[in-house]
């Protein structure tokens, strides 16, 4: 009677698609020979090794987010282009197989995260692009599931960190100019707290290129964007105000 209580209690708090950490669980009560009785018995099913899901589930990317930031307390979140697309800010489709971009504090994930097929590919950036690091987190609702995620602006920025390794700067300027409506103050909020003197003045080339009426309200002078000019682009154009070199095509007016 006292292991069914025990398996009703924990199915009855299991959020459906869910992953939970066995580490957790273990730390909750349930031991690792109870966990395997209950997936013998057709309750659970592993994800991976160290990782369990509710049998009848198809375990996703959320889910297993899920399980690294409430069971094991992990600063890992869905940031930069993943992001937006999520918050509806990414106005065309890539093509081929998904790819979930994460941001995070560990210097790696588990390997039950890792090396499990979620259906999409997973890029883990390990980052210390903000002080204090929660700064433009917010919370995305997933079914019966919250995780957090990055908002417009911090995404952004996350998105310019990955130029030119990763993403074009180009693909950036598409994206800023569907952010229309941000407010201001969140964004000095966010370039202050931001530690990249890179992705600052990236960000305010493309808020400047965009035009935006709400730009102008914008205070960048107690802003830190160092100094001296600095090389992004071989073969671009230094931006008169920010001192940064961009592709030609970002530009609205032609610099030769």
């Amino acid at each position: 009677m006292f292991m069914a209580n025990k398996l009703q209690r924990l199915i009855s708090t299991w959020p459906p698609g869910a992953v939970r950490s066995v580490r957790a669980l273990q730390a909750a009560g349930y031991s690792q020979s109870l966990l395997a009785r209950y997936r013998s018995s057709g309750w659970l099913e592993s994800v991976g090794d160290g990782a369990v899901s509710r049998v009848g589930e198809t375990p996703t990317i959320v889910g297993g987010l899920y399980a690294l930031q409430k069971d094991l307390k992990l600063e890992v979140h869905i940031g930069a282009r993943s992001a937006l697309e999520l918050l509806g800010r990414a106005h065309y489709v890539r093509t081929g197989r998904p790819t979930v971009t994460l941001f995070g504090e560990p210097n790696k994930l588990p390997k039950w995260f890792t090396t499990y097929d979620w259906g999409v590919d997973v890029e883990y950036h390990r980052a210390h692009l903000f002080d204090p690091t929660y700064v433009g987190l917010k919370k995305y609702q997933d079914g019966y599931l919250s995780v957090l995620l990055s908002d417009e602006i911090r995404a952004m920025a996350e998105f310019l960190s990955l130029v030119p390794t990763e993403y074009s700067l180009e693909e950036g300027k598409d994206l800023m100019q569907g952010l229309t409506s941000l407010q201001p103050k969140k964004v000095e909020a966010m370039l202050h707290a931001c530690k990249s003197i890179k992705v600052k003045r990236l960000f305010l080339v493309l808020v400047e290129e965009s035009g935006y009426a709400w730009s102008r309200k914008l205070d960048t002078d107690s802003i830190d964007l160092g100094v001296g000019p600095r090389n992004l682009t071989i073969g671009g154009v230094m931006h008169k105000k920010y001192k940064i070199t961009v592709p030609r095509a970002v530009l609205r007016e032609r610099v030769e």
